[in-house]
């Protein structure tokens, strides 16, 4: 009996590690930490060819030192904030006078962007790109 349960107790332990391991790689292969980086960008809508590359958390705003700066009356000293987590980028408004819109629809709290979500500050649009 006592080598049944033996037997039994490190299958079940050695199921435990492989599941575990298994969720592991998974985590890391599917948020890139094992070197390939998982990159974003806004792109310029009025010439196209300007583009912001997005890393980590980043300041959009008026100010100089935000992370993108954008010289427009309609745009906020500290306008909106882009934050990334495992799942994605976020966009939310950092209480600015005049909104931030995504789609065309103004945000309220924190929203997941997706792939060719157009982004306005006041006048200025930008396309999210990932």
């Amino acid at each position: 009996m006592y080598e049944f349960l033996a037997g039994l107790f490190k299958w079940v332990l050695a199921s435990l590690v492989y599941s575990f391991l298994f969720d592991t790689i998974q985590i890391i292969r599917l948020t890139g930490w094992y070197g390939e980086k998982a990159s974003a960008c806004l792109i310029a809508d009025d010439d196209g060819k300007t583009r912001y590359e997005l890393k980590g958390d980043t300041v959009i705003g008026r100010e100089g030192d935000c992370d993108i700066v954008l010289n427009n009356q309609f745009v906020s000293l500290k306008h909106a904030g882009i934050t990334k987590n495992w799942r994605g980028f976020y966009i939310e408004d950092l209480k600015s006078s005049n909104g931030t819109r995504v789609n065309g629809r103004i945000i309220k709290k924190r929203k997941k962007l997706s792939d060719g979500d157009i982004i306005a500050f006041g006048p200025i649009k930008l396309t999210y790109r990932s």
